[in-house]
């Protein structure tokens, strides 16, 4: 994703871009990019990929369980204020998650470690989810 102003006009902080934890996990939400102080600001740039496989969990069918394997990879860079330090390192991902149709609703498990990252990253290695989004 990219955005810029017009005229050379600088983003909002709101329209900037970030990366969620459905899009790089092993990462909070919103935990890698450029920081102000102790917040992570956004970028004007986003990127991320995902590769994921499926494999047998010995769990029966009638469970409706997934166990999938993955590979997830993302960066957000690129700030107006050229006072902040903003690096273009990638991260990245690898981990196994769970997801089950539980007679509560969907159910989510993932367990993620980081391969690259910033130290100023906001690291989540497990990470649980109820419900989904529409």
């Amino acid at each position: 994703g990219a955005i810029n102003g017009l005229n050379n006009e600088d983003i909002k902080f709101s329209d900037r871009l970030f990366v969620n934890t459905d899009n790089l996990r092993g990462f909070a939400s919103r935990g890698i990019g450029p920081k102000l102080q102790d917040d992570f600001i956004g970028g004007n740039y986003s990127y991320y990929g995902n590769i994921s496989s499926t494999i047998p969990n010995g769990l029966p069918d009638k469970w409706n369980a997934i166990t999938n394997i993955f590979f997830d990879t993302a960066n957000v860079w690129g700030v107006d204020d050229k006072s902040i330090k903003d690096s273009n390192k990638l991260r990245s991902s690898t981990g196994l998650g769970l997801s089950w149709i539980s007679p509560l609703g969907p159910l989510s498990f993932t367990y993620a470690i980081p391969i690259s990252k910033e130290s100023t990253d906001d690291v989540e290695n497990f990470s649980f989810t109820i419900g989904s989004a529409f």
